[in-house]
Order: C-alpha cells, then sequence, then structure tokens
C-alpha cells in the first residue's frame, strides 16, 4: 500500500481508499484521453506521498516550525500496440519541486497537486488529453 496511506493514522481506512480511489480514476481518465484506442497502456502505481505538512516543533521565541511534504507518485507502465508490441515503458517518478516556491493556488480538491502531476506526465508521455473536456487544464 501506498507510504502515505500508511503514514497516515489518523485517516480511517475508507478515507484511505477514497482517496487512492480518486487518483487511480484520475489516472485512467487521463490516460484514457491521450492513449489511441488501439493501444493498451498498463500503469502500476508504485508509491505515493501526497502534499502535505506537519508542525514540529517550535523555535525559543515560540514561532512554530512546520514542514511541508510535496507530492510524489512514483509509477512504472508499458505502452503496447494492438499485436502486444511494446512500444514504451519506464519507471517514472512525477514531483514538482518547484511547488514550494510557487505557492499553490486555492482549491477545494485536496488531491490538486497529486492531480497536477499526474495530468503533466500524461501529456508529456503520450500526448494530449483528447475527448475529456470534463479533465480540464487545472483540477477543481
Amino acid at each position: 500500500f501506498f507510504s502515505d496511506a500508511r503514514n497516515h493514522p489518523e485517516e480511517t481506512e475508507r478515507q484511505r481508499q477514497r482517496w487512492v480511489d480518486e487518483l487511480t480514476g484520475y489516472l485512467r481518465e487521463c490516460a484514457e484521453g491521450a492513449v489511441a484506442p488501439e493501444q493498451q497502456l498498463d500503469i502500476r502505481i508504485r508509491d505515493v506521498r501526497r502534499m502535505g505538512g506537519a508542525n514540529v516543533g517550535k523555535t525559543e521565541d515560540g514561532q512554530t516550525v512546520r514542514v511541508v511534504y510535496t507530492p510524489e507518485i512514483e509509477l512504472d507502465f508499458v505502452l503496447r500496440d494492438k499485436d502486444g508490441t511494446t512500444l514504451r515503458e519506464g519507471l517514472r517518478t512525477l514531483r514538482n519541486d518547484a511547488l514550494l516556491r510557487n505557492p499553490r493556488e486555492w482549491t477545494r480538491d485536496p488531491l490538486f497537486e497529486e492531480k497536477r502531476l499526474i495530468r503533466a506526465w500524461v501529456e508529456r508521455e503520450f500526448g494530449p488529453i483528447e475527448d475529456k473536456p470534463y479533465l480540464d487544464r487545472t483540477p477543481a
């Protein structure tokens, strides 16, 4: 199971499963819009570390010290043609190290940054996402 799901004891199993299902569903939808219908794309998500932070203490003058984690998704994939021939495969680690320098825009979606990583990777790896108008450029 993903390290972020294992490392958040305050989340219930149901809450964990909900965000895992939402991320995998979003990945599936993006991939379906970018890969040709006659091709098959198999993706295995190896690990997810969601964006978040933790208060780790206080300074001598009482200021709170907070550590912020940028999201990171590790996955591997195989893209095959209709005959089963491997066209492309690999292991990718998706992250946005610039996120801490460019603060996150406000959104109600707690998986906004993770979805942004997924969409950017799919478009970079396989091309534009077609026929999915509800998957707009910025997840809400």
